[in-house]
């Protein structure tokens, strides 16, 4: 028997829209662990609550398939752009809050470790203010780490 080559010269819009579609998917996969990847290493996996929140949807433009990662917690572009400045109540004098982190020096979340100052005693701190936070940019920086290896299938 002899040789036979066989060339594609074109090929089914289908066809390449479903390879395009699985590779976005492996590319979205890498990026949801490059996410947990950029969270744990700026400290923000005391619950794991927003490092487990990513989703991917698939979706169809007229160029073709695309996905959109986003995540389903409210605090995820606070702690990727940061809150600049002081934060004060909408409503009431004070903010109400659990305080800390796990394994930070007030202890777990929701017992807050200092000492008895003899005055109201509760789970929760009171203030008027409170510092914003600095953006992490967790996501630019997963994002960043991609390569094209990513959406081998």
């Amino acid at each position: 028997m002899g040789d036979y080559e066989f060339k594609i010269v074109q090929w089914n819009q289908f066809v390449l829209d479903e390879l395009a579609a699985k590779a976005l998917a492996a590319g979205g996969e890498t990026l949801k662990g490059l996410i947990k990847h950029e969270l744990a290493a700026g400290g923000h996996t005391d619950t794991g609550t927003l490092a487990d929140s990513f989703e991917i949807h698939p979706g169809l433009t007229p160029l073709g398939p695309d996905i959109t990662i986003s995540s389903s917690v409210a605090y995820a572009n606070w702690v990727n752009y940061g809150v600049p400045g002081l934060i004060y109540p909408k409503n009431g004098n004070v903010l109400r809050f659990k305080p800390g982190k796990r394994s930070s020096h007030l202890g777990k979340r929701g017992v807050y470790n200092a000492r008895p100052t003899g005055r109201f005693s509760s789970d929760y701190l009171y203030r008027p203010y409170v510092r914003g936070q600095e953006a992490t940019h967790f996501f630019e920086k997963a994002v960043d780490q991609l390569r094209i290896t990513a959406f081998a299938l």
